[in-house]
């Protein structure tokens, strides 16, 4: 026991010294990364999402007559335009600018065509979201007035209008909720490569490179319990940048001051406390893996480049659920990575958990985990640990 502590401490302070592992691990991973691609995906929302209940102010050129009445039911409320308003639009200092044509009375009263405009600036995306609402808003009262001058005329208003569609969506959650629920274990899952990148490489290669790992091999001690304590320290770093990631991703969802974010998605602490449960066998397979991937390599830049190449795999399942129409299956629930991808959205969403999905998705990863330790084991008792020596 003692010599798997000494072994596991002086890896962890070795990682604690380097600098670069610590940002990489606790920092860029679990704190950055979520920021970039939550941030993004967040601003888009915000940046094309309508708020219906928020009072939409619109500097008309002239009068409306009952269309103001109309506009303003539905918390669309005008004031005139002042001169040198398409300055003031575009700008910023304005959003939107009705105007309409100087027989818009006349031909509102005697059944012809009044022509609106909405002038707008594209290149503002206040501009173009109130545009957009209010686009919706008079093509509704066009529709109920064509309706309402064809009763007039004795006509049914139906007649104008043969198909009535209707959009019944049937899914339980929406487009930007499933979005950034399938975005965040892509991020935790990325987070906890980068928290033992560096750790594996040093650990392995880096002693190597070194020429320390043949003094320590030669040590009165297992070659078992030194693969063991070095797999100890690497996990201790992959978990300790999963709670990272994990608390920063709740932070950001919760507490970000964007009101559209919260709409979109809730979460409570509760379910990133079991996110981070689903991912602890994951931990377990990415230590084992880097580990077995780092001991092959001869110098800390080929280790670096093995590592690198092998950080993509994990990455597959997102692109894979996000492209193609996978259906959950038993096979899917036992795949390492993949099935914390499917496991960990459901949790985000709200969706139950069977006790059976959980269990399959552990002992996958937990299995392979055990097979890639068990290799790494063999090489380290083996004289291939010594020939490929630098």
């Amino acid at each position: 026991m003692k010599a798997f502590l000494a072994v596991y401490l002086k890896e962890l302070k070795d990682n604690i010294r380097d600098k670069r592992s610590i940002f990489f691990a606790l920092l860029y991973g679990p704190l950055l990364m979520p920021l970039m691609l939550v941030g993004s995906i967040a601003g888009g929302i915000s940046k094309h999402s309508i708020n219906f209940d928020q009072d939409l102010y619109v500097y008309s050129a002239q009068d409306l007559g009952p269309l103001e009445g109309y506009l303003a039911e539905r918390n669309i409320k005008l004031k005139q335009a002042e001169a040198g308003w398409r300055e003031q639009l575009k700008s910023g200092d304005m959003n939107l600018v009705v105007s309409v044509d100087d027989n818009y009375q006349k031909n509102m009263a005697s059944g012809r065509t009044a022509f609106v405009t909405l002038y707008f600036n594209s290149e503002d995306d206040t501009s173009n979201k109130a545009r957009q609402r209010l686009l919706g808003v008079l093509q509704n009262y066009d529709r109920s007035m064509a309706s309402k001058r064809l009763q007039a005329r004795g006509m049914d208003g139906q007649l104008i209008r043969p198909l009535q569609m209707i959009d019944a969506d049937v899914a339980d959650h929406g487009g930007p909720e499933k979005m950034i629920a399938r975005m965040l274990p892509f991020i935790m899952v990325l987070a906890l490569t980068l928290g033992g990148f560096y750790l594996a490489v040093d650990t392995a290669a880096g002693e190597r490179e070194r020429h320390s790992l043949e003094p320590l091999l030669s040590l009165n001690m297992r070659r078992s319990t030194l693969v063991l304590a070095k797999w100890a320290a690497l996990s201790t770093f992959v978990a300790l940048a999963g709670v990272v990631v994990v608390i920063s991703c709740f932070s950001l969802l919760k507490f970000a001051p964007i009101p559209e974010l919260q709409r979109i998605i809730s979460v409570s602490a509760l379910d990133f406390f079991f996110a981070y449960l689903l991912m602890l066998p994951l931990i377990c397979f990415f230590s084992s893996g880097m580990l077995l991937i780092a001991s092959f390599a001869r110098t800390s830049k080929e280790a670096q480049t093995h590592l690198g190449i092998a950080m993509m795999v994990p990455m597959t399942p997102f692109f894979i659920i996000q492209f193609l129409n996978i259906k959950e299956s038993l096979w899917l629930l036992a795949t390492p990575v993949m099935s914390q991808f499917l496991l960990i959205e459901k949790v985000v969403v709200g969706e139950p958990l069977q006790l059976q999905e959980v269990l399959l998705s552990a002992t996958g990863s937990l299995l392979l985990a055990a097979g890639l330790f068990v290799v790494t084991n063999v090489l380290f008792h083996s004289e291939r640990i010594f020939s490929s020596e630098a």
